[in-house]
């Protein structure tokens, strides 16, 4: 049973202020495949805290430098594809993954979506979203 009882806020994998937690069923099974703590607003708040803390340097970085944080993202989802696959299949009540799709590259569309949206910063064809 997969256990995930910590938020990974600021750079670190860290405790929740209380250990509540959600036992996570599947629905083929009806049976606990998982537990995963419950956020509370002080996670919160020290989740916004670390965001705002990060994003001073962050702002700063080139658009290579971010796409370069977000193919490392993505090297860690492919190197974890098999494991993803399986725990969303269990949370989802579907039979196991086939390797095929267990081993699926996913490095491409996060990696495509960041060169293309940093891409069009770089042009100066993207537009600011002042709706926030």
């Amino acid at each position: 049973m997969r256990k995930y009882h910590k938020f990974y806020i600021g750079g670190e994998w860290v405790e929740p202020a209380s250990l509540k937690t959600l036992d996570v069923l599947n629905p083929a099974t009806e049976e606990v495949c998982g537990s995963v703590a419950l956020g509370t607003a002080a996670d919160v708040d020290r989740a916004v805290r670390a965001a705002r803390t990060a994003f001073a340097s962050w702002s700063q970085t080139s658009p290579q430098e971010r796409l370069e944080v977000l193919e490392r993202v993505a090297a860690e989802y492919q190197k974890r594809a098999a494991d993803l696959a399986t725990a969303v299949s269990e949370e989802m009540g579907r039979p196991p993954p086939r390797p095929h799709i267990a081993g699926a590259d996913w490095r491409g569309p996060p990696c495509q979506c960041g060169r293309h949206s940093e891409g069009l910063r770089l042009r100066g064809t993207a537009r600011p979203n002042h709706d926030r």
